[in-house]
């Protein structure tokens, strides 16, 4: 390959990762601070996303939410681990965020 298309599959790359990240991101938050607070994976297991009274956060909330939750992914795992260690079993994008998982 050539120099030029080697930097063309690379911008082609960073602009299909942000796509994505962006959709995905945009597909949690809308579905957690939605009317039923799941998505679907949560509602199948009977899990909500809320504050600790248990109300729908809003779409910023979600963002930081979803956003945290690749950090928890990066450190190996641990942010998600964090939630057999901690008081409220948050994990560590909940704790940043300020939101609790809970049953329906």
């Amino acid at each position: 390959m050539d120099e030029y298309a080697t930097a063309n599959f690379w911008k082609i790359v960073l602009i299909y990762s942000l796509v994505k990240l962006s959709v995905v991101t945009t597909y949690f938050a809308a579905q957690e601070c939605g009317a039923r607070q799941a998505t679907v994976g949560k509602r199948i297991f009977g899990l909500k996303v809320g504050d600790f009274e248990g109300k729908r956060i809003s779409f910023g909330r979600a963002i930081l939410r979803t956003l945290c939750k690749y950090i928890s992914g990066q450190i190996l795992l641990i942010g998600y681990l964090m939630a057999f260690f901690t008081k409220n079993r948050q994990a560590l994008h909940d704790v940043l965020a300020g939101t609790f998982v809970f049953e329906k």
